[in-house]
């Protein structure tokens, strides 16, 4: 993308001062700046220009020093009031609106947008349309949206509704577009949402927005997630965090990536460091931050963020999440109220939450965050025994992410269906299930507020296979695959499979992505030939799958359906006939974690701590870096591995083996360089060896790895 030009400075200079909202509050300042001296040199006489100066002044305060914003924009009104000016009044509304943008606002923000835009319609504000009305029609915009009155956001976007003509020329503005694409997201047509986004994108660097970066990355980042692309907008959000740091939604944006990425360390130590969420700025993006942030928490954050997060939404539980006053929406303030009350155990809450987001998504026809929420209640219906009603969910989530091409919320609701027709274990979580954040200290207890979920984890350990060395070499005929590291096939005889065909290949990847869940054949096509009329597709689809089977039985010993099954609809793995590398690490990882530590044999579970660290042989699919197919299994043998590794590092430093536990933290730092407690580990090791020089340089990485976090390095 092309950086935005600075606004020309002559602009003060012009007989309309522009109003502007940044977003970066870098810019603020400097504005903030300019509007100061711009004042000092405005006669007290000039009453219009000078209430103008004051209002836009009043807004660039508002992102560093609220308390002074109010004064300012007290004596705007002031100056107002006094000259009885429409044209002045309107600015002051309009500095009223943006100098708070907090959640209990709304109504009386919703009250100032609709006073602005009357007084713009008057004709003694004519010469202030160009300048002004766009962005009032904005603020009503995202009045609307984070009210949730879809129906009157709609109504404010349709030229052929009640749009008079001085309002018609507003829609062609870059705010209306953005607020377009917003809705274009929402309603799950992703396509036209990332032409809008761009189109959004240009118009912006045209007219000089500096915040034509921020509302782009914010909008892309919605659609990527749909995409099941998260991993893609991790760059630009780095660099949004640096540049303007005193923002908590980039640093949870962040967050929010490196938890779907299976980096549960870095999400944790990111969102652990930063201020408590009541010291956060009341502003634009407060409610996307807190939102954003309670998901990650509700997956990684300790108990104590949790309740603080829990306690900063209640109030708000029945409004949507818009982002940067409404360029896209985050969803339902009530699905990450659902996903806390579940961490904490509160399953019944977290019902009626997702109830209640399920309801307010359909009722404005928000058909992505409607299947995403469907889909987690579904989850938790499931793990309560109601599999009826779960599910019934799952399909209609399922059927609507099929529609809309929403990647991310189609796998799961395909791989909850898929047990759910095998009758399998209720639930969502796969068995084995991922190691949880804190792995080592539920490896001795369940926690108090241990929910139904993971007290079904723990019962659900009695089942797990055995470990590799116990089932010796698999029996003959029994695939043995590879994932982790380099993927390959072989059979009992020693045979590894070649490849004649790369989708067949690929097909088998995918179907071992999704751990035994059942692929429909319509996204197996569209997984593998994207775009192309599957009326095309299906003899080539039963060529794959006849490679698949070849690659799995080449002396053709067993019936056709003895490890892939295909029906007229669907695809899925026979997973419990074949011998596959990243479940037994996942199997060992499980019983590593529920071994007590006191049990007979003092060293059995350091036997399996050590058997799963050698069963990681790299990243699973390492082929497929940027295959959103691939990601959740990805993540899953990162959380095992990262969880073996810390505990193992914790059972070694019991034992006086420091040197040992360098080793375990210099593998775990070279997956995750952004781990804080195995830099913490590691420099602790090096100091324990006497090994100064080396703890120095651990020190020094240890800083920089802060350093592009954001984070100050207090404790070293």
């Amino acid at each position: 993308m092309t950086a935005p030009r600075r606004p020309p400075e002559s602009e003060l200079g012009s007989p309309v001062v522009a109003f502007h909202l940044d977003l970066s509050a870098q810019r603020a300042v400097e504005r903030a700046r300019e509007y100061q001296k711009a004042l000092a040199e405005t006669p007290e006489a000039s009453g219009e220009r000078r209430a103008a100066l004051l209002a836009v002044l009043a807004v660039a305060q508002s992102l560093t020093e609220p308390g002074l914003a109010e004064r300012t924009v007290a004596q705007a009104e002031q100056v107002a009031d006094g000259l009885g000016s429409a044209g002045a009044r309107v600015y002051t509304l309009l500095a009223r609106f943006a100098i708070d943008l907090s959640p209990q606002s709304l109504h009386r923000r919703a009250a100032l947008a609709s006073q602005a835009l009357d007084l713009l319609g008057r004709p003694e504000c004519a010469g202030l349309r160009e300048h002004l009305l766009p962005m009032a029609h904005f603020m009503q915009l995202g009045v609307l949206m984070e009210s949730g009155d879809i129906r009157a956001l709609d109504e404010a976007l349709s030229p052929e509704l009640h749009l008079t003509d001085h309002l018609a020329g507003v829609l062609d503005s870059r705010y209306a577009v953005w607020s377009r694409c917003a809705r274009a997201t929402m309603d799950g047509q992703l396509a036209l949402a990332e032409r809008l986004a761009d189109e959004g994108h240009a118009m912006a660097i045209t007219a000089g927005d500096v915040d034509a970066e921020y509302v782009w990355a914010g909008q892309i980042a919605i659609i990527r997630w749909m995409q099941g692309r998260v991993s893609e907008m991790e760059p630009v959000f780095l660099r949004a965090r640096q540049v303007d740091p005193s923002e908590p939604v980039w640093a949870a944006a962040v967050a929010w990536i490196w938890s779907h990425q299976g980096r549960a360390e870095a999400a944790r130590g990111l969102i652990e460091a930063l201020p408590d969420v009541d010291r956060f700025i009341r502003g634009r993006n407060w409610l996307a931050a807190v939102a954003i942030l309670a998901e990650v928490a509700a997956d990684v954050g300790s108990d104590e963020v949790v309740e603080r997060l829990w306690r900063a939404l209640k109030p708000f539980a029945d409004r949507v999440v818009p982002v940067g006053l409404g360029v896209t929406c985050w969803g339902t303030v009530a699905r990450p109220l659902a996903l806390l009350a579940q961490r904490q155990g509160r399953a019944d809450e977290a019902r009626r939450h997702y109830r209640a987001a399920i309801d307010l998504s359909s009722r404005i026809g928000a058909q992505a965050w409607l299947a995403q929420a469907q889909v987690e209640l579904a989850a938790l219906t499931a793990e309560q025994g109601d599999l009826a009603s779960a599910r019934g969910l799952a399909t209609e989530a399922l059927s609507a992410a099929r529609h809309l091409g929403l990647r991310a919320v189609e796998q799961r609701a395909d791989r909850l269906l898929g047990r759910l027709d095998a009758d399998d274990v209720p639930g969502d979580r796969p068995v084995p299930t991922t190691v949880p954040p804190e792995w080592p200290a539920r490896a001795r207890s369940i926690p108090a507020h241990a929910s139904p979920a993971d007290l079904a984890v723990t019962d659900r350990t009695q089942r797990l296979p055995p470990a590799p060395e116990e089932s010796a070499k698999p029996p003959v005929g029994r695939p043995r695959i590879t994932v982790l590291g380099r993927f390959s096939v072989s059979v009992g005889d020693g045979i590894v499979a070649t490849w004649k065909s790369r989708k067949a290949r690929t097909l088998l990847k995918i179907l071992l992505a999704r751990r035994g869940a059942a692929l429909a054949r319509e996204s197996a096509m569209e997984l593998l030939w994207p775009g192309q009329d599957p009326d095309l597709l299906r003899n080539r689809l039963s060529v794959a799958t006849t490679a698949v089977r070849r690659s799995l039985d080449p002396h053709r010993l067993h019936p056709s359906d003895r490890f892939l099954v295909v029906n007229a609809d669907v695809l899925r793995l026979r997973m419990e006939r074949l011998s596959i590398d990243v479940e037994d690490l996942l199997a060992l990882a499980e019983r590593a974690r529920t071994t007590p530590p006191d049990v007979p044999d003092p060293h059995g579970r350091e036997r399996l701590l050590r058997r799963a660290m050698a069963a990681y042989a790299g990243d699973a699919f390492a082929d497929e870096p940027y295959a959103a197919w691939a990601e959740q299994l990805r993540r899953q043998a990162h959380l095992a591995f990262f969880g073996v590794s810390h505990a193992l590092a914790e059972l070694v430093a019991a034992h006086g083996d420091h040197l040992g536990r360098v080793h375990l933290y210099r593998r775990v730092l070279a997956l995750d360089p952004y781990d804080l407690p195995a830099h913490d580990g590691l420099i602790d090791s090096l100091d324990a060896l006497g090994a100064t020089s080396h703890a120095a340089a651990a020190r020094v990485e240890r800083h920089h790895r802060l350093a592009e976090l954001g984070l100050d390095d207090l404790a070293r």
